[in-house]
């Protein structure tokens, strides 16, 4: 079973503090594991300083599944760790991926407030509609009414129970979504998710940035291209990205470009390939890899920011134009029932 995200990003930390600070390695991760404030991470740590005093290479003990290393942060090390300068390098790609994983995670939290808020006025609408409007409807149409646009509407949601549809396919969507995910496989679900509405860019602007920084960091430091490539496949955390890595570096093997082989495979932006074209023309590949990577990690940065000071105002708005339509509806033909009743 793997570590926990977080011990497993404690104990790849660590790893790269002592081999940047040029310690020798299991002492400095049995060192690591006594400052440790997680159990887990201790005994990784541990785990591991003693099989490198057995004599075994780094690189071999991480690809072992007894290190429980989750697949993208081992595949991180060990492409890493091809590089001759593992601590520099690697501390580098753990802070580009902090960085977009916490927007990912500030964005996911920026929508729990308007997911709350949507389904508290789901439950608030259902109580205004078939608990509060349902009697006066019946009594509007008890009496003859000739019933306003505006409770025609409020009398059309009653019966047709629209809401009950809508909050039975909120609870059918979330029952399905581990089955659809299981179904649809890693790479499949990630380009899936990549189409949905305003979050989807997020999702595949940040698979691109991660992988384009990874190649570079490893083409940088003299890693052939094929190589990089099938290193990041096992290197990023989105597994789209992960599979169209192993798809470039087989088409790089076969004597294709690595431009030639976006063009092919289709998956990346269409600003990514111009880029890499510039940096296989000039010799600059890895420098254009990380202008491509600069340039969509920004985009999510921007995308993440609109979501956050945007969407939730929206949505108040939304309801509270829901709301105060429902009660209009009500309050007209009431008024003029009052006023006919009173002369």
């Amino acid at each position: 079973m793997p570590l926990p995200p977080q011990s497993a990003d404690s104990v790849a930390q660590s790893i790269a503090d002592v081999t940047a600070a040029g310690l020798p390695l299991a002492e400095g991760l049995r060192a690591a594991a006594a400052e440790a404030d997680a159990r887990p991470t201790a005994a990784a740590l541990r785990r591991i300083a003693d099989e490198l005093d057995r004599g075994r290479p780094l690189e071999q003990v991480l690809a072992d599944p007894a290190s429980r290393i989750p697949g993208y942060l081992n595949g991180l090390l060990r492409a890493t760790l091809r590089t001759g300068d593992f601590g520099t390098a690697f501390l580098e790609l753990i802070d580009h991926q902090e960085r977009l994983h916490e927007m990912r995670r500030a964005v996911w939290m920026a929508l729990v407030y308007p997911a709350v808020l949507l389904l508290l006025a789901l439950a608030l609408g259902t109580f205004l509609i078939h608990g509060v409007a349902d009697p006066f409807l019946r009594m509007f149409r008890d009496f003859g009414l000739k019933l306003p646009y505006a409770t025609q509407a409020v009398d059309w949601i009653n019966r047709s129970g629209i809401i009950w549809w809508l909050l039975a396919s909120i609870g059918a969507g979330f029952v399905a979504w581990p089955v659809v995910r299981w179904a649809a496989g890693p790479a499949r679900w990630a380009r899936a998710l990549a189409t949905v509405p305003l979050l989807g860019a997020l999702w595949f602007w940040s698979g691109v940035a991660e992988l384009t920084r990874l190649v570079a960091v490893l083409v940088a430091r003299g890693i052939p291209l094929p190589e990089a490539l099938e290193l990041a496949a096992v290197g990023v955390r989105d597994a789209n990205m992960g599979q169209l890595s192993g798809l470039l570096a087989r088409g790089v093997e076969q004597g294709r470009a690595l431009s030639d082989s976006l063009e092919v495979e289709g998956r990346m932006p269409p600003l990514v390939t111009p880029l890499v074209r510039w940096g296989e023309g000039t010799g600059r590949l890895a420098e254009a890899l990380l202008t491509a990577s600069d340039m969509y990690a920004g985009r999510v940065e921007l995308r993440a920011e609109m979501l956050r000071a945007i969407l939730p105002p929206l949505l108040m708005i939304f309801v509270g134009v829901a709301i105060a339509g429902v009660l209009a509806g009500l309050a007209q033909p009431l008024v003029s029932m009052i006023e006919g009743l009173s002369k």
